[in-house]
Formats: structure tokens, C-alpha cells, sequence
């Protein structure tokens, strides 16, 4: 009775993955612009999920995909919703339930790091890199932390949020770094050297917290990163090896650490041998599985490494989207389109 059960039970998770498969949409970088920025909105008028993590993701996705309007109009948008600091979210937020309200429009680290990651991909010149400068050295000199092993960036520019948050901290990393190396004109050599200590302590510090490349959501907490968070930590890592710096791993760590994810046949929003608990378990089936997955493609068209496309695939006709989370399908789906892979 009971290898008949199993039997059944392994046939409906089979015709379950099927049916997924069979639902699953084309990757087409329009079709997926349109679920995030469909053509009727108004980015003035955009609901709270509209913020500067979708439009810095879509200025890439539409660099990469050679789109010229939406180029302009991400890129408009990001430069006439910038604030001291960077970019937040149109809400209030306590992030780590602790009873401290995050006030709306307060910069984040991945926030920013994202817009600005989107602004250097389509070019910025005069007063733009002016305010881009003027934002990484405010992150530096007002929101970090130093620690024995090497420091962080804040979560967010509040002094509330001064916690070590693996993959915001490595995404800001990551841009200073590649605001040095692309627009080093825009620093003193004072600046300079206090931004690259600041890159530097960073990859230290997450070196020594995650020695397996393995981080935790936050530090000192047993929650691990999912599978966009682990990424945005390696894409960090990778803006810094390009920019001239020395990330504790190499790209090739980098690439396998993705592998961690793979369920069978399948890349899933946790690694395999994480202990499931309710919370975890509904991300699985997610936007959250739709924006792991896009970042792991993405990263892997960046840097080289297995497509996920398949993946994506199911993870698209799977899940409800959201639209700073389906952003990071676009923009797999955009760089995919100008690999060879």
C-alpha cells in the first residue's frame, strides 16, 4: 500500500512539473516589460512595489535589450526620484520587526546600489556623476560600520537599520567599486582611499562570516539567504573584481556557489539542506522563486555559467509577479539575448 501511495504521490509531483512546464510562458523581454511596467501606467501614479529596485533593474534590462525609450524613461525616472543618499521605498518599513519604523523615502543599500548599478550601465555624464559621487561617499562616511574582520554598509541610511545585511552590503560595494573605476575623476585621492577601504572591509567581512559562501539573510541571525540575495551578493563580489578589486572568492566559486539551490532537476528559492519552517516554505513558489532565479541567470549571462532559462520558465507560469522582483527576470531574459550561451 504504501510503494502505491509513493508511486502516486511521485506521479502527480511529475505531472504537476509537466503541466507547469507545459503553462510555462515564452521568455520575451516585452511580454515580461509589460507585466512590470505595463503601457496605460504613469510612473508618478505607480503603485509601492514601483520603486527605484524595479526601474534601476529595467534601465539594465532595456541597455542590454538595446530598448532606447524605455532606456530613457527608467533612466528619468531614477535621476527625478533621487534623494541625499540615494534611493528607498514610497512606504514605511520595519525590516527586522523590532518595532523601528523605517520612514518612506529613506534611502537603502540595495535600493540605491541597484539604481545606480542601472545608471552606470546606460552612462551618465556632468552633474549625474556629480550626484552619483555624492552618493556612494555619503553611504560611506555615513552609514557604515567597522568591525574586527573588516565592516559593512547599513541596510538603510536610518541609524535604526545599522545592521550587516550580506546582499545590500556587497551590492554597494559593488558600485562603489565600479563608480572608481569608471569615473575616477569624480573623487579626491582622500575619497578615493576611503572608498576603496570601504570595498575592501566589505568582501573581509564576508569572508569571515560566510567562509563556505553561505551567508545568512542578516548577520547573527539563523534565517539564510535566498537564492536573489545570495546572488546579489556574488553580482557585488563580480562589480568588484571588474572594477581591479579581489573578492575572497573567485568567479568560478562564484558560478558553483549557485549549485547550492538545485533541488533534482531544479533551482529553488533555498539551498537544499535548509530546515524548512512556514516562512521559508511560502517563498518557495514565489515571486520571490522568479527573482532568485532571474538574478542567477542574469549573473551567469554577465559572468559565464549554466542558463537558467528553463527555470525561469516554470518559476514565470508559477508565481503571481511582483514588479521589483519580476524585474530581475527581465533583465536575465534582456542579457540572455545578447549571449551566445
Amino acid at each position: 500500500m504504501l510503494l502505491g501511495l509513493t508511486i502516486i504521490v511521485l506521479g502527480s509531483v511529475a505531472l504537476g512539473a509537466f503541466a507547469a512546464n507545459a503553462a510555462a510562458p515564452a521568455l520575451s523581454y516585452s511580454s515580461i516589460l509589460e507585466t512590470i511596467l505595463p503601457p496605460s501606467s504613469v510612473p508618478d501614479e505607480d503603485p509601492a512595489s514601483l520603486n527605484a529596485s524595479t526601474f534601476g533593474l529595467v534601465l539594465s534590462a532595456a541597455v542590454a535589450a538595446g530598448d532606447d525609450a524605455e532606456a530613457r524613461e527608467a533612466k528619468r525616472w531614477l535621476l527625478g526620484n533621487a534623494r541625499l543618499g540615494g534611493w528607498g521605498v514610497p512606504y514605511e518599513l520595519d525590516a527586522f520587526g523590532d518595532g523601528t519604523v523605517t520612514p518612506s523615502g529613506t534611502p537603502f543599500a540595495l535600493s540605491t546600489a541597484l539604481a545606480l548599478d542601472g545608471l552606470l550601465d546606460a552612462g551618465i555624464s556632468g552633474p549625474e556623476i556629480a550626484m552619483s559621487a555624492a552618493i556612494v561617499k555619503h553611504w560611506a562616511e555615513s552609514a557604515w560600520s567597522s568591525t574586527d574582520a573588516g565592516g559593512f554598509f547599513w541596510f538603510s541610511l536610518a541609524e535604526h537599520d545599522a545592521f550587516h545585511v550580506p546582499s545590500g552590503s556587497a551590492m554597494m560595494a559593488g558600485v562603489t567599486a565600479r563608480m572608481l573605476a569608471e569615473y575616477p575623476e569624480a573623487f579626491e585621492s582622500a575619497e578615493r582611499r576611503l572608498l576603496e577601504s570601504r570595498v575592501a572591509d566589505t568582501f573581509a567581512e564576508l569572508a569571515e562570516m560566510g567562509p563556505a559562501m553561505r551567508w545568512p539573510y542578516q548577520a547573527d541571525r539563523a534565517t539564510p539567504s535566498d537564492l536573489r540575495q545570495h546572488v546579489n551578493v556574488l553580482w557585488g563580489g563580480e562589480r568588484a573584481r571588474d572594477a581591479g578589486f579581489a573578492p575572497p572568492w573567485t568567479r568560478r566559486q562564484a558560478i558553483d556557489s549557485i549549485e547550492q539551490f538545485r533541488h533534482g532537476t531544479g533551482v529553488a528559492v533555498w539551498p537544499d539542506d535548509v530546515e524548512m519552517t512556514a516562512d521559508l516554505r511560502r517563498r518557495r513558489v514565489s515571486a520571490h522563486w522568479t527573482a532568485g532565479i532571474g538574478a542567477a541567470d542574469a549573473f551567469t549571462g554577465t559572468w559565464g555559467g549554466p542558463g537558467y532559462d528553463a527555470d525561469l520558465r516554470v518559476a514565470l507560469g508559477s508565481s503571481v509577479g511582483r514588479p521589483d522582483l519580476t524585474a530581475y527576470a527581465l533583465l536575465a531574459v534582456a542579457i540572455d539575448s545578447q549571449s551566445d550561451r
